[in-house]
């Protein structure tokens, strides 16, 4: 299971207008700080990262601006991504809605 909350500054978001596909972020340490870093050592982070070896779904919760819980559906990894110059690797990972 993994919780975002959207438009909170930081890059999570849907990629596409039919919300299939949804970048994630990976837990960092310390947000906000010139001392932020990517904790891979994370439960989530990685379950996240391995999840193409174990096949579990990874469930997606999204919350806008404190508001309730939206649990969007069951999700899988297509991809790990660097996708903010600030980190020196992979820093997200692309979930697709599993079709059931």
């Amino acid at each position: 299971m993994v919780k975002c909350t959207l438009n909170s500054g930081y890059s999570d978001r849907w990629i596409d207008s039919n919300q299939e596909v949804f970048l994630y972020y990976l837990m960092i340490e310390k947000k906000g700080t010139e001392h932020a870093v990517i904790n891979y050592n994370s439960k989530e982070n990685k379950a996240l990262l391995s999840q193409k070896e174990h096949s579990a779904p990874i469930l997606l919760f999204t919350e806008i601006s404190g508001e309730m819980l939206n649990v969007e559906g069951r999700f899988e990894v297509v991809s790990l991504c660097h996708d903010n110059p600030v980190h020196t690797g992979i820093d997200s990972v692309l979930l697709r809605r599993i079709m059931e």
